[in-house]
Parts: structure tokens; sequence; C-alpha cells
């Protein structure tokens, strides 16, 4: 009797670890070890926008902007250098705008393009850079952007999540900026003189770089009426601050050329009346200006412009 029931026992152990064994073959997921396959990627590739911001320079550089890699893991896997194809993608920008309510543009060719759409990654260091070749003077106003996207390598795979890099690209000087603004003017019947204005940082006023020490103002508020009843901005007042880069002094101050083209911009003088210290103080990152309008010895506007960030 004992015999049997340990014959028993033994016989339902089998069945068990029979079923067992069928139930793990029914459910067994095959896990596919990716740790060291060689995936080509952009470093900062993904759904979001990266920002590069360059110093402004006069003429054409050359440079690099992103970085193309195969992640540490994966060096010892490569047979060798491994080469990429890039491709320009228009849709990154346009999908980006749609989704963001921006208004991003993609440069024209002479103002900035690839120097070569082939990017060779040695295996030695695993990443390289996207060289390009561009014109500070012609993206230095606007909103651009750029879309690249990788189209074929000579080995490994690419990124399912970081296959494709959305760029924008702004040239700035270090007097660039968001401003909030505040001062007094008197344009003759156009104001109460001296009559105070201040727009705060939700105003943005842009002071968009013209060149290595220049800035154009994009608006200048001033209040007409009973304030803050009504605020107006001249559209043909708009200034352009020319400054000393060793000293930061004010050494001009002339027409914006963001002034529309249907306006005809209104003589700006400096500089004007009795001396004052037009400056830009980078402790405080603030713009202090005082200047003549229109050639008329009794007409002029003082500027405390206060930055409030980048634009």
């Amino acid at each position: 009797m004992f015999r049997i029931k340990n014959a028993a026992i033994v016989m339902s152990s089998v069945l068990l670890l029979s079923l067992t064994s069928c139930i793990k073959d029914k459910y067994k997921v095959d896990v596919d070890d990716n740790t060291n396959r060689v995936i080509v990627e952009f470093s900062q590739g993904g759904t979001q926008k990266v920002d590069i911001n360059l110093n402004f320079v006069a003429g054409i550089i050359d440079t690099g902007i992103i970085e193309l890699r195969v992640p540490p893991r994966s060096l010892e896997t490569m047979t060798g250098d491994l080469t990429v194809r890039i491709v320009p993608n228009a849709t990154l920008v346009a999908d980006y705008n749609t989704a963001n309510s921006t208004s991003y543009t993609v440069p024209p060719v002479a103002a900035f393009a690839l120097q070569g759409n082939v990017i060779v990654i040695p295996k030695s260091t695993g990443v390289a850079k996207l060289k390009v070749k561009l014109n500070p003077t012609l993206i230095a106003a606007g909103q651009y952007a750029v879309g690249y996207s990788i189209a074929e390598i000579s080995q490994g795979e690419i990124s399912k999540v970081k296959r494709n890099v959305l760029v924008s690209i702004a040239v700035k000087n270090k007097y660039d900026g968001v401003y909030a603004v505040k001062g007094y003017a008197f344009l003759g019947a156009n104001t109460v003189a001296p009559y105070l204005f201040n727009a705060g940082c939700s105003f943005e006023i842009w002071a968009t770089s013209t060149g290595p020490n220049s800035i154009g103002l994009d608006a200048q508020p001033l209040f007409r009426g009973t304030p803050p009843t009504t605020t107006y901005g001249f559209g043909n007042v708009m200034p352009e601050f020319v400054f000393d880069l060793a000293t930061d002094k004010v050494t001009a101050v002339r027409p914006s050329p963001f002034i529309s083209s249907t306006l005809t911009p209104i003589a700006l003088n400096f500089p004007y009346g009795l001396p004052y210290d037009s400056r830009y103080d980078p402790v405080t990152k603030s713009i202090y200006v005082k200047f003549g309008v229109n050639n008329n010895p009794a007409w002029f506007i003082t500027d405390t412009l206060v930055y409030c960030g980048p634009r």
C-alpha cells in the first residue's frame, strides 16, 4: 500500500512538472537583448526642439551644430567606421509650428546649408557632428528652424526614437533679447510733455541683433491720452542702437531696420541735448538711452530697457 501511494505521488509530480512546463511554453515571451546592438541616433533627437544660439559675427562661418552618435554600449560591436546619410525634413518644422502655434521658417540655402549630407562616425569615438555653413547677417532677424532625419547607415540600425531632430537657429549678440521699457517722451502734439510710459515684459519688445554690436527694436511704446487707457507704439519711430563693444556705451541711434516698408522712418538724432550716459549695463542687462526725434530740437525720447529674457 505504501508503494502505491509513493508511486501515485511520483506520478502526480511528473504530471505537475509537465503541466507547468506546458504553461511556461505557452506564455513564454521572447526577449531580444539589444544592449550592444549598433544603433545610430541624434544625441538630442526626438520630439523636442533643440535651440542653438550662435554669436553674431561678420561673414560666412563653418560650425558643427548637432551630434550624431552610436551609444557607448555599442562601440565594441561596431565593425569599423560608420557612415550616415542625412536628409532635410521640412515636415518637422511645419508639424512643430502646428502643434505649438509658432512661425518658424526654414532658412534659405544661401543663409544656412549642410556642408555635406554624408557623415562618418569613427569607431574610436562613436560621435560626429553635422557641419553647416551659415551667414549670420541673413538669419539674425526672424525665427528660423531646420529639421533633419537619418536616412541610411552603413551598419547597425537607425534609432526609432531619435532618428529625427528639429533645431531652431538664433544669431545673437550680447544685447539681444526681450525687454520691458519705461521712460518719457515729448513728440509735440502726439504726447503731453514730458509723458511717462511703462510697458512690462508682457508687451515683449524684441531687440534683435542687426550686427555684432547693434540691435533693432520692433516697437517703441508711447502713451497718448490718459494712461493706461491707450498705449501706442509709433511704427516709424522704432530705434536701432549701436554700442561700443569695449565700453558698452551707445554710439549711435538710427531708425530700426524692422520698420515696415510701407512707412517712412522718422529721423532719430544722437546725441541729444544735455550730456546723458547712454549705455548698456551688463550687470543688470539694462539699456539707458536718450535720443532726439524728427530733427526737432524739442522732440525726444528717454528709454530704460530692462532685460526680460531671450527672444
